[in-house]
């Protein structure tokens, strides 16, 4: 497991598309914090007196479920994931003797390093930018709770970015799966809800998109990650399940 994980750690650092995705993280929350401060300055005075500015503090709160986090995790988790199929150097790990499950868990820890460091990488950026262009804002816990929530259901969505990628292989199959997959469930979900009439319940409510917008808005934090957790162990084991039976 240590040489493994060792291996896939140095591939991930070494890779181009680690640096390339989170500075077009950093990029994208520049335009989009100096985007708002713009539109702030074109207000007129009687708009400005009804208006609630943004601070840094809150643009922290809000840059992981505003951002690019998710997309650039669904491709950067294809890009990663499956490498090793294409070019294959996984019949040359495997032939060395390493379990698939030992494989496959080393991937997914090197895939959720990446998703640590986009997450991080977003929070100084979104609180940094933020500050230039507006007011600090405050911290407090409450900041912070939502903070621990998203990073958890940016955990559930690496596990079911890592099951699209094991499951399909191909580079470009699995961006596009990673891609969809969320939407496709989130549009089941819609139409289920719509079919039942539920007054005061909609399934919706209860996959990683809406949990992921409760999270960045300081509500339903224990239900955000307890589901989060529940879902990321699911699809974790359905990747680990699915690359045991496939052929390398």
């Amino acid at each position: 497991m240590g040489k493994l994980f060792k291996y896939e750690t140095r591939k991930l650092f070494k890779a181009k598309s680690f640096y390339i995705c989170l500075i077009i993280l950093a990029v994208y929350l520049f335009l989009s914090v100096l985007l708002q401060q713009v539109i702030y300055n074109a207000l007129d005075e009687s708009e400005l007196a009804n208006t609630t500015f943004p601070t840094a503090a809150s643009i922290l709160q809000s840059s992981l479920s505003s951002g690019l986090t998710t997309l650039i995790l669904a491709i950067f988790t294809a890009l990663f994931v499956c490498e090793d199929y294409t070019d294959g150097t996984l019949k040359n790990i495997c032939a060395k003797g390493f379990k698939r499950e030992i494989i496959c868990c080393s991937k997914f820890i090197a895939v959720l390093i990446f998703a640590l460091a986009a997450c991080i990488v977003s929070w100084i950026c979104g609180y940094v930018f933020g500050a230039m262009f507006f007011e600090s804002g405050t911290i407090n816990g409450k900041v912070i709770a939502s903070l621990i929530a998203q990073i958890i259901v940016v955990l559930g969505y690496t596990a079911v970015f890592f099951a699209v990628s094991i499951a399909v292989r191909k580079t470009g199959g699995a961006i596009a799966g990673c891609i969809v997959a969320p939407m496709l469930v989130s549009l089941v979900l819609s139409i289920l809800d719509s079919f039942l009439n539920f007054e005061s319940f909609a399934f919706t409510n209860y996959w990683l998109e809406n949990l992921f917008s409760s999270a960045a808005s300081g509500e339903k934090i224990a239900t955000a990650i307890v589901l989060s957790i529940i879902y990321a162990a699911i699809f974790t084991a359905a990747g680990i399940f699915i690359n045991r039976k496939q052929e390398v």
